[in-house]
């Protein structure tokens, strides 16, 4: 199955406009998403369209929290993900990294 990534890339304080690196968007269906954060915590949101239309434009959803680690969503409709960092840079405390972050969009 083919794929779209982002390779260990510093979370941005805010999302980001599009089109960006950091968001992986407009795709076909997602069969499912590889998220790897490290250092601290983001916030990331899907894209998804709604089946009842005939229009496959994707809206991003409500934002999700996600700590450091490793998970894989599986989630219907979805053709896209972009994220932020949970901490902005200007408010980390000394001496901490901020979230650095890789994703797998595999599709089909």
């Amino acid at each position: 199955m083919p794929s779209a990534t982002v390779n260990n890339q510093t979370a941005p304080d805010t999302y980001p406009a599009s089109p960006s690196p950091l968001i992986v968007s407009g795709l076909p269906t997602l069969d499912h998403i590889n998220i790897n954060v490290a250092n601290q915590g983001i916030y990331f949101q899907l894209e998804q369209y709604s089946p009842a239309t005939s229009d496959r434009a994707g809206n991003w959803q409500q934002e999700t929290f996600m700590p450091p680690g490793s998970v894989t969503l599986t989630r219907q409709f979805c053709t896209g993900i972009r994220f932020r960092a949970a901490v902005p840079a200007a408010q980390l405390p000394a001496n901490n990294i901020q979230a650095q972050v890789s994703i797998e969009a595999v599709y089909y």
